[in-house]
């Protein structure tokens, strides 16, 4: 063998290795697009449920409703997930989104279950972050482990294990 043909063998090689490497991204993005998909059918059914059940809605605009919904909601991650966006764009442009929601549902939705509606995400909204602050107050009273004493970086016999190997 001469260096021209194993350089072509070698280039060969990283070819297919970027090859399988690609179907593996693409299988991996694949599967992500179909669980995306699974979630989004579950997502709907339980609004819609949600929507029979608490509002007392048809079915037919309960689904009305969750496809207004669910559009919405996709709109809503491709703007979260964009990284060229600062988060006060973001912010500007999902309450936009959930504006021309609300708009969409009150031509969908009778009044009051409208407004029984727009009651119960705001009792959802104040819960969640009610709940979120709880989680962070009792994040922030734990006392930190500054690297001191067993356990830390450098206390001890044991470098960064404390007093020796466990």
């Amino acid at each position: 063998m001469n260096f021209k043909s194993i350089s072509i063998l070698a280039l060969l090689i990283i070819l297919l290795g970027n090859f399988s490497t690609i179907q593996a991204q693409s299988k991996k993005e694949k599967k992500a697009q179909e669980e995306l998909e699974k979630q989004m059918f579950n997502y709907k059914n339980a609004y819609k449920k949600l929507m029979q059940d608490s509002l007392g809605v048809s079915s037919a605009i309960a689904d009305s409703a969750a496809n207004i919904q669910i559009e919405t909601a996709k709109k809503i991650s491709e703007i979260t997930k964009n990284k060229k966006l600062e988060q006060d764009d973001k912010d500007v442009q999902t309450g936009m989104l959930q504006e021309a929601r609300d708009n969409k549902l009150k031509l969908v939705l009778p009044r009051e279950a409208f407004d029984k509606l727009i009651a119960m995400e705001r009792r959802w909204k104040q819960e969640s972050e009610a709940n979120e602050k709880a989680r962070k107050d009792a994040q922030n009273s734990q006392p930190m482990n500054n690297g001191y004493g067993r356990g830390g970086y450098g206390g001890g016999y044991g470098g960064y294990g404390g007093y020796g190997r466990y």
